[in-house]
C-alpha cells in the first residue's frame, strides 16, 4: 500500500447493516493489513467519524437510513473533496451508480459483493489518493521554491539600488551575491530538476518549473556578469594572450551566438588568412563578441540583417572614423592622452552592424555604464552589464570602442585590438 512519508492509510466502511460491515472489515484485515479500518452505521454517523480518523477512501452503501450514500458523498465533496468514495449498490439498481458517479464518486460495486474485486477497488482508490497528496506536496514545494525566489530576486534589486547609489559594485555586495545568493539559487534549481520526474503531465506543475528555471538562470547570469566585472576592477582577471586562429573562432562564436536566437542568420565577412594567427586573450574575446552580437540579436527584429566584419586596419586620426561633434557617436579609449601611440598603427578590427532600434541620443555617452539601459528598449529583458563588460575585456587589451548608432535604424560597434 502506498503511503506518503508514513502517512496511514484510513478506511471508512459505512453500512446500516452489521453483519455486511463486519465481513468486509475481516477480509480486509486479512489481506490488507496496512489499512486501518472504520465503521459507521449511516451517512450521518460518517460524517463525525470522518472529522476524526480523516480517511482517505470510504467504502458506503448507498441505500441508508437518516442519510443515504448520495447525500453523504454531497458532504463530503464539499468538506473533504480530496476524499474517495466508493459505492455499494444493489445488482439491478442502475440510476444510483449514475448519478454517483456524477457527484464525483470513485467507483461502484454491486451486490452481492466479490471480495477479490473490493481489495482491487479499494486498493487502486488509495493509490489514486496518494498520488493526489504527493502532487499536492510537490506543488506547495513548488509554491514555497517561487516565493522564494521572487525574495531572492527582491533583495537582489534593493541591494543593487543602494549599491549604485554609492558606486556600484562594492566588495561587500560582491561577498552577498557569492554567498547568499548563488547557493540558495544552486539549490532551487536542482529542486526544480529533481520535481520534473515527479510532476507527470501536470501543466501546472510544468508552468512553475518552467518559471523557476528561467528565473534562476537569468538570476545567475546576472550574479555571473557582476563577480566578473568585479573581478575586472580588482585587477584579479589576468590578462592571458595567446595565438588565436581569428577566422575560425569568429566562426565559433557565431555558431554558439545563433544557437541562442533560434539560429539567426550572421552575414560574416573577414580578410584575414584562414590560417593566420594573432595574439588575444580568447576568454576576453569570447565576452566582446558574444555580448556584441547577443545584442544585435535581442534588439532587432527577426529579419533585421546582421553582421560581423574582420579586418586589419591601420587608424588614421585625421580621417572621418573619429568625427568631433556628432551626436549619434561614442569614442571610448586613452587616444586623447597619448594620440602618439596608436596613429598608424594596426589594429584587429571587429565591426558589428545592426538595423535594430538603435540607442537615443541623450544616451549614447552612457551605454557602457554598468545597469545602463536605454529608455527605447521597453520589455526587452537585460541585465545592462553586457557593454560594461565588453568596454572592460576591451581595456584588457589596451584597445579602442567606436559607436555609431541611430535610434529605429540600428547601431554599429566598431572594437579595434592593436596589434603587437
Amino acid at each position: 500500500m502506498p503511503s506518503n512519508q508514513g502517512k496511514k492509510a484510513h478506511l471508512l466502511l459505512v453500512d446500516d447493516e452489521e453483519l455486511a460491515r463486519n465481513l468486509i472489515q475481516e477480509y480486509l484485515s486479512l489481506v490488507a493489513p496496512e489499512i486501518i479500518l472504520h465503521q459507521a452505521i449511516n451517512g450521518k454517523d460518517a460524517l463525525e467519524k470522518i472529522r476524526k480518523c480523516e480517511p482517505q477512501v470510504i467504502l458506503s452503501d448507498i441505500i441508508m437510513p437518516e442519510m443515504d450514500g448520495l447525500k453523504l458523498l454531497k458532504e463530503v465533496k464539499k468538506t473533504f473533496p480530496p476524499t474517495k468514495v466508493i459505492f455499494i449498490t444493489a445488482r439491478n439498481d442502475t440510476e444510483a451508480p449514475i448519478q454517483a458517479l456524477k457527484l464525483g464518486a470513485f467507483d461502484y460495486l454491486r451486490k452481492p459483493l466479490v471480495m477479490e474485486e473490493v481489495v482491487h477497488v479499494v486498493k487502486k482508490a488509495f493509490e489514486e489518493w496518494f498520488l493526489q497528496w504527493d502532487l499536492k506536496e510537490k506543488e506547495e514545494a513548488l509554491e514555497k521554491n517561487i516565493k522564494e525566489l521572487k525574495q531572492i530576486e527582491k533583495n537582489l534589486s534593493i541591494a543593487l539600488s543602494r549599491e549604485k547609489e554609492v558606486c556600484g559594485m562594492k566588495t561587500r555586495f560582491i561577498s552577498v551575491v557569492s554567498h547568499e545568493f548563488r547557493t540558495p539559487l544552486t539549490s532551487i534549481r536542482s529542486s526544480a530538476e529533481m520535481l520534473e520526474d515527479y510532476i507527470g503531465e501536470n501543466e501546472k506543475a510544468k508552468k512553475y518549473i518552467f518559471f523557476i528555471q528561467t528565473a534562476v538562470g537569468r538570476l545567475n547570469e546576472l550574479i555571473e556578469e557582476i563577480l566578473w566585472l568585479n573581478k575586472v576592477e580588482d585587477e584579479k582577471q589576468i590578462f592571458k594572450p595567446i595565438k588565436v586562429k581569428i577566422k575560425d573562432f569568429c566562426e565559433k562564436i557565431i555558431e554558439e551566438t545563433k544557437n541562442g536566437f533560434q539560429d539567426r542568420n550572421i552575414e560574416f565577412v573577414c580578410t584575414l588568412d584562414p590560417r593566420q594567427e594573432l595574439l588575444l586573450d580568447e576568454s576576453l574575446m569570447v565576452k566582446i563578441l558574444n555580448n556584441l552580437l547577443a545584442n544585435a540579436f535581442k534588439y532587432s527584429s527577426n529579419d533585421a540583417k546582421v553582421s560581423l566584419t574582420v579586418f586589419i586596419d591601420t587608424l588614421q586620426l585625421d580621417n572621418d572614423k573619429l568625427p568631433k561633434e556628432e551626436k549619434n557617436f561614442c569614442f571610448l579609449g586613452n587616444l586623447t592622452l597619448n594620440p602618439e601611440s596608436y596613429e598608424n598603427r594596426q589594429f584587429l578590427t571587429f565591426v558589428v552592424r545592426d538595423r535594430g532600434i538603435g540607442i537615443p541620443e541623450a544616451e549614447i555617452k552612457r551605454i557602457f555604464e554598468p545597469f545602463f539601459r536605454g529608455g527605447n528598449v521597453g520589455t526587452i529583458k537585460g541585465t545592462g552589464l553586457g557593454l560594461a563588460i565588453v568596454k572592460k575585456a576591451v581595456e584588457k587589451h589596451g584597445g579602442l570602442i567606436l559607436l555609431r548608432s541611430v535610434p529605429k535604424a540600428g547601431s554599429e560597434f566598431t572594437i579595434l585590438i592593436p596589434l603587437e
